[in-house]
């Protein structure tokens, strides 16, 4: 297509599949510089978006694309509720737009 790209981080937040699960992707699909943070991690727990834990996210590579699997595991909101989601992605787009601003 013609388009510039630049490389990034890769951080994938998993909130559902198993560990053997990501083994299996990384392979089939030859990932090699993506971080995982896995609701497994018994040091730190990736926080729920909607926990006052959520400032967490902050501390990852500035930059980074950030892959949650899934949003709806991710928060206890209800997902059919408009203004909940509403909340989610205004709580979103703000940790993107930081740390787009401390990046670029």
């Amino acid at each position: 297509m013609g388009l510039e790209t630049r490389q990034l981080p890769v951080v994938v937040v998993d909130f559902e599949n198993s560990l053997p699960v990501l083994v299996d992707r990384v392979k089939r699909i030859g990932i090699e510089d993506v971080l995982f943070w896995h609701a497994s991690n018994n040091q730190v727990r990736p926080p729920r978006l909607d926990s006052a834990e959520w400032h967490l996210y902050k501390a990852l590579p500035p930059g980074s694309v950030i892959i949650i699997d899934t949003l709806r595991a991710a928060q206890g909101q209800d997902e059919n509720d408009s203004r909940h989601m509403a909340f989610m992605m205004t709580q979103l787009r703000t940790d993107s737009q930081v740390a787009y601003q401390e990046c670029c």
